[in-house]
């Protein structure tokens, strides 16, 4: 396994422990002994006012400072932020004793969402408070807590637009034609030989993608592993809906792979 290969997956493992780790606990934890709840705000015509619960259970005080940020996506699905007035909320910086909680005041003072669902996130910064004869280092942590302005009325729909083999491996992306927000789960391709033996199983976990939005995901595959297949299929799961696809892999179609060849050799349209 060459280098290269061996970094792709790692970060893949490091990613997938990462979001195993978000779907144990039911707060979003910031750091040690700081919890967040809940992990998701929403508001609609009837509703545009909520709680959020700050708990600090480490045995020193602590100071967060918040920042509300309208939430979009680039064609690539890479998140974009920008300041907002349209997220209200109080106090804005805020200290929290050792094993105590605050609660946070949030409102929604914008117009109501209509054909799609309007999005934001509301970050929750950890300021570091360096105390007297301390010398190491400390890390400041940022959480963004999802807010969703929903529609009258929602509808989820989404698509895997396009597949193909890029420098990284397989890459998948996934559209989203509904008007709310969709959370890519378990993502999976698994590579056959031609008398239908297993080569190769890559897997890794999605993310958010937002109404109207399409996102590229990729599941690491490496050159010597794909020489080895002439068929990929591919299992994407969304909201528990899981879809498949078969992807034929000829001869030359890995030669890519380890390259760079951004676009790569697309095996599926227009699904």
């Amino acid at each position: 396994m060459n280098l290269q290969t061996f970094f792709t997956l790692f970060v893949s493992l490091l990613r997938s422990l990462l979001f195993a780790a978000l779907l144990v606990y039911s707060h979003n934890a910031m750091s040690d002994g700081i919890r967040i709840s809940p992990i998701k705000l929403y508001f609609d015509a009837d509703s545009n006012s909520a709680s959020l619960k700050i708990v600090n259970d480490a045995e020193a005080q602590v100071t967060v400072q918040l920042e509300a940020m309208t939430w979009s996506q680039d064609q690539d699905g890479q998140d974009q932020y920008a300041p907002t007035a349209e997220v209200v909320f109080f106090p804005r910086i805020l200290s929290i004793e050792a094993n105590d909680h605050r609660i946070i005041r949030v409102g929604y003072q914008g117009d109501p969402a209509s054909a799609l669902e309007k999005t934001y996130r509301l970050f929750v910064q950890e300021l570091p408070v360096r105390k007297p004869g301390e010398i190491e280092m400390k890390f400041a942590v940022r959480m963004g807590v999802p807010i969703f302005v929903r529609p009258v009325v929602e509808e989820l729909a989404w698509s895997v637009s396009s597949s193909g083999l890029v420098e990284s491996g397989l890459s998948i992306r996934v559209e989203n034609t509904g008007n709310r927000f969709l959370m890519v789960g378990a993502m999976q391709a698994v590579g056959r030989n031609a008398a239908g033996e297993e080569m190769v199983d890559s897997k890794d976990r999605g993310w958010y993608v937002l109404a109207g939005q399409g996102r590229n995901f990729v599941l690491p595959i490496n050159k010597e592993d794909c020489s080895r297949v002439t068929s990929l299929e591919v299992a994407i799961t969304v909201d528990k809906e899981t879809r498949r696809q078969m992807l034929e892999v000829n001869e030359g179609d890995c030669a890519g792979l380890g390259k760079s060849q951004p676009e790569g050799r697309r095996f599926i349209t227009g699904q």
